[in-house]
């Protein structure tokens, strides 16, 4: 198993009259602590120097520069980045849920959602815009990015609504009852959406293997228990 992150591509290039070069890594990383390896792939940029050497200028997840030098190349695995070995994304439920909860009225009744915390943004041309609120819309963009479907079908399960609790249930029961039936009606919604991540795992794992063999992907990093 591979320690290092391997090599998937080089490239070198100008840019503003100077030569670059970027690098992209990636592969199935394991890190202890984790059940199984996650899919990974980031990019370092660096530029030449007047002594014919390599200085770092950026690093990191530069998903828009490799799209940028490797066009269609790597598509179908900055979409698998942070997801395991098997398809699944990170946290798939809960960071769903999160996202989903944005993107309603009401926000499922959820204090932390996606619709008011404040993120990084960057325009289409790459420039630096702040750190705007998501609006419903973009909830529903990064949900679909998230458990990688359509933005109609992420549209779709906004549908999961949370039932009311009728007034006429309330008659007669504490405040602490009448939060519990709130609850169990949150509880219910959360299972239905979590019911809707379980039906993709084929298709998580379809994606996972195709994108595995596409690339010759391998597992590297801490020792993976199953491979010992």
């Amino acid at each position: 198993m591979a320690t290092k992150d391997p090599v998937l591509a080089t490239k070198v290039f100008s840019e503003g009259g100077r030569t670059k070069r970027i690098v992209v890594h990636g592969g199935l990383h394991m890190l202890k602590g984790n059940s199984k390896p996650y899919f990974g792939i980031t990019a370092d940029i660096d530029v030449k120097t007047v002594k014919g050497g390599w200085a770092e200028e950026s690093g990191g997840c530069l998903h828009n520069e490799i799209e940028k030098h490797f066009p269609g190349r790597f598509t179908d695995m900055i979409a698998m980045h942070m997801s395991d070995i098997e398809g699944l994304p990170m946290h798939a439920v809960a960071n769903g849920w999160y996202w989903l909860a944005g993107a309603v009225e009401g926000h499922h009744g959820e204090r932390y959602h996606a619709g008011n915390s404040k993120m990084q943004h960057w325009k289409d041309d790459g420039e630096f815009d702040g750190y705007p609120e998501p609006t419903s819309e973009a909830c529903l963009q990064i949900l679909a990015k998230h458990l990688r479907i359509t933005v109609d079908e992420a549209r779709k399960l906004t549908e999961i609504r949370i039932e009311s609790v009728d007034d006429e249930i309330h008659i007669g029961l504490s405040v602490e009852e009448i939060h519990e039936l709130e609850k169990q009606a949150k509880t219910r919604a959360k299972l239905e959406f979590a019911s809707f991540v379980d039906s993709q795992r084929d298709r998580f794992m379809a994606e996972a293997k195709a994108c595995t063999e596409k690339h010759g992907l391998v597992v590297y990093g801490d020792p993976w228990p199953v491979n010992q």
